[in-house]
């Protein structure tokens, strides 16, 4: 599968339907996408701005990144065929079961070009934002990616995901390192011996600190060359910086 995601139809059980608002079996065109981190370690420190998204049962599927009170960026093909009373965001806390706030989503916003998606809650959480800097660090600067996606490569839906949310500190690349990368808007990120994001990271934030604070400079969205193994390849992330007239846009139309 690759971390792009693809596309399937997931007949939702009646006790499904009703965690999710529904009032009777649906059967619905989503996207089951995603990435674990392999080769990270369980989060050293919060994360409040960390978003979870997950199935009405708690399953996760891709994460996402709290930029105002009540709108979260993620990537676009997360979003893909998905209503908005179908899944939840868990909000404010490293453990994807437990603790922050669970929300739902009201609109969802997705780019035509970047893979980018913004998802305006139904109600503002409590929960520190981040910020986007004003440009990514040089090629070699360091960067620290999070998310709850798979920790090893292994088929089907039915892989073991992380609790805890899951942190791998790597490096910026030279854009020309990933293939098929468009280089005015977007980032290349290392994947360094098999490690690196994997199915279920997607949306997922890349982080740089600025003045001592962390800052959001990219949204998971694909490996490199269009591969499927994770850790095979350099991963590719939208550049937040590179688009933040499309984010401001957006935002502005929102309210």
């Amino acid at each position: 599968m690759t971390m792009r995601g693809r596309s399937l139809l997931v007949t939702l059980a009646s006790a499904a339907i009703i965690a999710a608002g529904l009032t009777g079996v649906a059967t619905v065109a989503v996207s089951e996408t995603g990435q674990q981190i392999i080769g990270g370690k369980n989060a050293t420190e919060p994360y409040p701005f960390v978003a979870n998204f997950q199935y009405p049962n708690g399953r996760p599927f891709c994460g996402g990144s709290l930029i105002k009170p009540d709108v979260v960026l993620t990537a676009s093909h997360c979003m893909e065929g998905w209503p908005t009373n179908g899944f939840q965001i868990r909000i404010g806390s490293n453990d994807r079961t437990s603790g922050g706030t669970v929300a739902k989503a009201a609109s969802i916003t997705r780019n035509t070009g970047p893979d980018l998606a913004l998802v305006k809650l139904t109600a503002p959480v409590s929960h520190p934002v981040i910020a986007i800097p004003d440009q990514v660090g040089p090629t070699g600067s360091a960067a620290r990616l999070l998310g709850w996606g798979r920790l090893q490569n292994c088929p089907g839906i039915d892989c073991p995901t992380p609790t805890i949310l899951q942190e791998f500190d790597t490096t910026v690349l030279a854009d020309e390192t990933c293939r098929g990368i468009k280089a005015a808007t977007e980032l290349c990120v290392d994947s360094p011996n098999g490690t690196g994001v994997c199915h279920g990271d997607s949306g997922g934030p890349a982080i740089q600190k600025v003045d001592g604070k962390w800052t959001l400079i990219g949204v998971t969205s694909r490996l490199s060359g269009g591969v499927s193994t994770c850790g095979s390849t350099p991963t590719i992330y939208v550049d937040t910086a590179a688009n933040r007239a499309w984010i401001n846009q957006a935002l502005t139309a929102l309210g």
